[in-house]
């Protein structure tokens, strides 16, 4: 939407396609501003490139065909719905895919430890650390010994149900995620790239403009930052709130919960106002990119638990940039105590909230969107 936006600035007429439930949703987008075209979604397994029912695929696959039978577009932007971009590639049309670097594969520049492996990334992708850890591979590794990502091979299910639909099928998982362009919606200095393939541009964070009313609690917080943010995003296991709301019971800390009604010493609401983050001092995520990104543009440091492998990569970022620190779920649940000494340590006054405020500093939360419409137009 915000690219979408970006596009009508410059005398272009885009329209929307996705989910009915953003689509329709005011907070997002205003009714009647842009024409919009509600179509199924996949699951997000199926997005990443996971192999899928071929049902579903053929029904995603089917829809998209639909809609550029419909619209006859001079250009196809897409983002986690890669049946769009094959669909309009196969078309010979102009496709534009907006991702985050941690899609990339090999081309990400993060690059976990052995120690960062077995301790976040692999519980997070739903491997057992001790299994991997005794591998012949493995055993004379040290824990600071990097473990740069490899690109994974397109499962061969996927790769044989895309073709029984006509469509491209690229070697690796990542090639689903190139477009003609394909623009990086992440800071590079915190996720840089390595190795960038032709096409690939980044362009800096792209966040909605959201639309969000003030809580009852709005005014008591206060401008002055203090307590915590507890916000899990969209996606991951959403359980593990729970473990660090619990972590928190007896803290002195003041708790804001997104997605959470509010209670005792805490509030909530199910979808908080952006400048959230900069009223707290620490924020808590599953390490998506959008709540790192709105957090350290405030300047606050972030403890990530991540729920799957793509925000594990995001946690190790942090780590490693200086930003904040990083936890396995099945920790937060295990040691409640000192998970919520670790919170109160982070969100107190230090080097850390200096380096995060120096980090925010430099980020840019508003000219993305226009650098993204601006790569997608030169392909006219």
């Amino acid at each position: 939407m915000a690219v979408a936006r970006a596009l009508v600035a410059r005398g272009h007429e885009p329209h929307l396609t996705g989910a009915p439930g953003w689509l329709a949703d005011p907070r997002l987008l205003t009714p009647g501003e842009l024409p919009v075209h509600p179509v199924w979604e996949p699951p997000l397994s199926q997005a990443l490139g996971a192999p899928a029912a071929s049902a579903g695929l053929a029904r995603a696959v089917a829809e998209d065909r639909r809609l550029l039978d419909a619209l006859r577009p001079e250009l196809v932007v897409f983002d986690n719905r890669r049946t769009l971009g094959l669909v309009a590639r196969r078309r010979g049309l102009p496709a534009v895919s907006l991702v985050n670097a941690t899609t990339l594969g090999p081309h990400l520049g993060v690059v976990p430890t052995v120690e960062q492996v077995l301790g976040l990334v692999a519980p997070a992708s739903g491997v057992d650390p001790a299994r991997l850890a005794a591998q012949p591979s493995w055993r004379d590794r040290a824990p600071t010994d990097p473990v740069p990502s490899s690109a994974a091979p397109l499962p061969a299910a996927l790769r044989e149900a895309l073709r029984a639909l006509d469509l491209p099928a690229p070697e690796h998982v990542h090639g689903l995620s190139l477009g003609d362009r394909t623009l990086v919606c992440d800071d590079p200095r915190l996720l840089p790239l390595r190795s960038t393939p032709a096409g690939v541009l980044p362009v800096g964070p792209i966040l909605p403009a959201l639309t969000v009313p003030e809580p009852p609690w709005w005014d008591a917080l206060g401008a002055e930052p203090g307590g915590v943010l507890v916000s899990c995003g969209s996606t991951g296991d959403r359980d593990h709130r729970a473990s660090v709301l619990a972590a928190l019971a007896g803290s002195a800390l003041r708790v804001v919960v997104a997605g959470e009604p509010s209670g005792p010493g805490r509030w909530g609401a199910p979808l908080v106002p952006p400048e959230t983050a900069s009223r707290v001092s620490l924020v808590v995520c599953h390490g998506g990119s959008g709540t790192i990104t709105r957090a350290l543009a405030a300047g606050r440091p972030v403890l990530a638990i991540p729920g799957h492998a793509e925000q594990a990569l995001h946690a190790v970022a942090l780590v490693q940039a200086g930003l904040g620190t990083a936890l396995a779920p099945q920790l937060v649940a295990a040691h409640p105590g000192q998970v919520r000494g670790l919170i109160e340590r982070l969100a107190a006054p230090g080097p850390l909230h200096q380096a995060t405020r120096a980090f925010g500093a430099g980020m840019d939360l508003v000219g993305g969107a226009g650098r993204a419409a601006d790569a997608a137009v030169a392909l006219l």
